[in-house]
């Protein structure tokens, strides 16, 4: 799940800038070392992004 806004900026609006957030759900295996519980960690997401929009 993810949600994200993303603004179109400057004089010829063509700075693009998202940012967004959300969570992710891992599956992993029963022998997995990583310290997670099998299928019941999520974990958050956040995203910036700067681009150039192309019209």
């Amino acid at each position: 799940m993810e949600m994200q806004y993303q603004w179109l900026l400057g004089q010829q609006r063509n700075t693009a800038v998202t940012v967004g957030g959300g969570a992710r759900r891992y599956f992993l295996l029963e022998d997995s070392p990583t310290g997670f519980d099998q299928f019941n960690d999520y974990m958050p997401t956040r995203r910036l992004t700067i681009g150039y929009a192309v019209r």
